[in-house]
């Protein structure tokens, strides 16, 4: 406790060190829940999946084989399944009334999120095989979840950043209210590791008990002004 509170009172910055810290162990944990998910439920799901649809053939834009072919496929995501449908007994899928998934028709791939729709047709010439999907498959889906990971770290640093000055801010009137002494860099570095790891804590925990976000950011202001109080005497 003595060093923590040395680090707020003389350290140096504004503690992004401690922010960015947190944002790497974030990113480590999400990571490893992401890898074991992919093992255990997403690559077999989509190997299943590969399975059943290949072998494909497309001439000029249709599929040529399978014909007059309909196949459903569940993907299993977290706590639902995303529908993977071929069916080769139209040209066109109605698309009013489709759930979000994916959707294969002769001629083209649909891909359905919410009440955004995608069509892809298809061009060319080419047969796909169980050997095409395989080679790299596992590569290229812990890649893209790398890219994934590597977009929300960011985001999980700049709403950490924001949310640590905006604190900062409030360890300074609460300072004040209670006749402490607490400059905007201390209240930063109090507010950098007072927040990070609050919100690091209940983002693991969130997997357990539920909290509203408004509970966890009055608890958190509490928690820097009980501090304010008691080490700023």
């Amino acid at each position: 406790m003595n060093k923590f509170f040395n680090y707020v009172r003389c350290g140096q910055g504004y503690g992004i060190k401690f922010i960015a810290l947190f944002t790497l162990i974030w990113a480590v944990a999400v990571y490893a829940l992401i890898a074991f998910y992919i093992k255990s439920t997403a690559l077999p799901d989509i190997r299943k999946a590969a399975d059943e649809l290949l072998p494909i053939r497309i001439e000029d834009g249709r599929i040529t084989s399978p014909l007059n072919t309909i196949k459903y496929m569940p993907i299993r995501f977290v706590k639902s399944e995303i529908p993977l449908v071929l069916d080769t007994t139209v040209d066109e899928i109605n698309t009013s009334d489709l759930q979000s998934g994916i959707y294969i028709s002769r001629t083209a791939v649909y891909t359905v999120t919410g009440k955004d729709i995608r069509i892809s047709p298809f061009e060319g010439s080419v047969e796909l095989t169980a050997n095409d999907y395989k080679q790299g498959l596992e590569k290229n889906i812990f890649l893209g979840a790398l890219a994934v990971l590597f977009c929300l770290a960011l985001i999980f640093f700049a709403f950490t950043l924001v949310f640590t000055a905006i604190y900062a801010l409030f360890a300074v009137m609460m300072a004040k209210i209670v006749a402490r002494d607490l400059d905007y860099k201390s209240a930063s570095r109090l507010s950098s590791v007072v927040f990070g790891g609050s919100l690091l804590i209940c983002n693991f925990a969130g997997f357990f008990i539920f909290l509203p976000s408004w509970v966890i950011l009055c608890a958190i202001a509490a928690l820097q002004f009980i501090i304010i109080k008691k080490m700023f005497a």
